[in-house]
């Protein structure tokens, strides 16, 4: 299991990474658009599974941890309300949204017509996944080193909040933005 929470942290740096081509390069091409909505579906993805996969494997995990008093880890708020801005900015200036079609065949349910729609909910949801990742990251340090009850509480929790606050409510955002079919000229 400590492989799969050394690949956690892989993860999480990949979905940074992945998210911070939006602030090193313009996306003014649609077909940079689509993959860049892509891999954060894929990385996002890939989180979700590491999340089912330490989930499933709790009871394994517990039984090696030991408690080791650690301090909650507090979130950035500052650095969230920064990303968030800056990131909400970057999607709205783009220009390759004049290639992308948001209705789609379940706009209904997903509540996704506009492409307002689609920047509130990538506003919304993306930047705080953005900051819980840093916690998350420490949490799986601290545990594989100190094997800490607590930082593995705490983890599960970060990554509970993550999927399930989050990568749930975004995910048919960036698969459609993902979806070649979404975009005009590719």
């Amino acid at each position: 299991m400590h492989k799969e929470l050394e690949e956690l942290i892989c993860d999480v740096r990949g979905f940074r990474a992945a998210m911070d081509v939006i602030f090193s390069s313009e996306l003014s091409e649609a077909s940079a658009c689509r993959k860049y909505f892509l891999t954060l579906l894929i990385c996002l993805s890939r989180l979700y599974l590491r999340y089912l996969s330490i989930v499933d494997d709790l009871p394994s995990l517990e039984a090696v941890s030991s408690e080791f008093d650690m301090s909650l880890l507090k979130k950035d708020v500052p650095r969230e309300a920064l990303v968030r801005q800056r990131f909400k900015e970057r999607l709205q200036s783009s220009s390759c949204w004049s290639s992308f079609a948001p209705e789609n065949a379940f706009s209904q349910l997903t509540n996704l017509h506009t492409l307002a729609n689609y920047i509130s909910s990538f506003a919304l949801h993306l930047p705080e996944i953005y900051e819980e990742t840093f916690r998350v990251e420490q949490y799986t340090l601290n545990f594989l080193e100190n094997e800490s009850g607590a930082a593995l509480d705490y983890l599960v929790i970060a990554l509970q909040h993550i999927c399930r606050n989050h990568v749930n409510f975004v995910h048919f955002a960036l698969e459609w933005a993902a979806e070649e079919s979404s975009w005009h000229n590719l």
